[in-house]
């Protein structure tokens, strides 16, 4: 009499190697006949299928699990392996640094307690506004971690640089298109929320709900400030990751990249808002104040660059 389990085990030894059937397929199997066989001797019916819908359950996510991991093992060690490490882990960087971002305003506001959906609806509104910031940062978590403790390469910073170009055209959509709407839909909620909807409140966007494209139409110098202000922000990956690149070879310790990488990060978006606040008042163009934090990390780069040239050189 053929025990349920037993197609099951037939078909999984003819897909997965020995080590594979004896550490994970085997005990599940095993389990799934156990709980099905005392139920049966029991006469609980019911109980005995659902011990082979949960152990079919618990199949199908060791499955899944399986897939994951030969997949991901696969990519990192292909030649390609250490861009696969770079982009997997600045994704994941930018979505812890992305929640970390969107929750703040979330707690401190007190007109949306007590309404779950309407909190989860404001949280999505905020993930445009944050993924400008998150993702260059992200970057620079994945370039320290991915590069730490290797010597500089040319193929390795084209590598950087490729990826930087790439979220830098993420970036750019996020400002052109995604955050301006974004923005006008958290406006809308919270007016309706507080109650002003009803006077036929119409909200003009302002700086932050107008996309590159539109802000270039302005010509008065909050605009102009604000727009280059948006478009240097776009090249924030590009000028964190190459400071990382020139740093990655002088750190060795997972949690040295992360805490160096969270300090650079912090000291990119410091300086926006230190050129920011002595922008007012001064004669100088607005791009000049706007492009200094790039700038300044650029040439910082260039020169751990030079140095670390200079020392494979030698």
């Amino acid at each position: 009499m053929t025990r349920p389990g037993d197609r099951v085990r037939s078909i999984a030894s003819r897909l997965f190697g020995p080590e594979t059937m004896e550490r994970v397929i085997e005990p599940i199997l095993a389990d799934l006949q156990c709980e099905y066989g005392e139920a049966r001797a029991h006469g609980l019916v019911w109980r005995a299928r659902l011990s082979l819908v949960r152990s079919y359950v618990a199949f199908g996510r060791a499955l899944l699990w399986l897939g994951a991991c030969t997949t991901c093992h696969s990519l990192l060690e292909s030649p390609h392996s250490e861009a696969a490490r770079t982009c997997l882990v600045s994704i994941i960087a930018s979505t812890i640094v992305t929640i970390a971002l969107v929750i703040p305003p979330l707690v401190n506001e007190d007109w949306w307690h007590g309404d779950a959906v309407f909190g989860a609806l404001l949280s999505v509104t905020l993930v445009p506004q944050a993924l400008p910031l998150s993702m260059p940062a992200g970057l620079c978590v994945a370039v320290l971690w991915a590069r730490r403790g290797k010597r500089l390469t040319w193929p390795g910073l084209g590598t950087v640089l490729a990826i930087a170009m790439a979220f830098t055209l993420v970036v750019w959509v996020l400002l052109e298109w995604m955050m301006p709407h974004a923005n006008q839909a958290f406006r809308a909620m919270v007016a309706a929320r507080l109650g002003v909807s009803g006077r036929a409140l119409v909200l003009e966007p302002g700086l932050n709900e107008l996309g590159l494209s539109r802000l270039a139409q302005r010509s008065d110098p909050a605009a102009i400030h604000h727009f280059h202000v948006l478009w240097a922000l776009c090249f924030a990956p590009a000028s964190l990751s190459l400071v990382a690149f020139g740093l990655a070879g002088y750190i060795r310790r997972a949690v040295s990249a992360l805490a160096l990488a969270m300090g650079l990060s912090a000291s990119y978006l410091a300086s926006i808002w230190i050129v920011d606040a002595m922008s007012s008042g001064s004669q100088l163009p607005s791009f000049f104040y706007a492009w200094v934090p790039n700038i300044v990390f650029v040439l910082v780069a260039c020169g751990l660059l030079g140095r670390g040239l200079r020392a494979r050189a030698a």
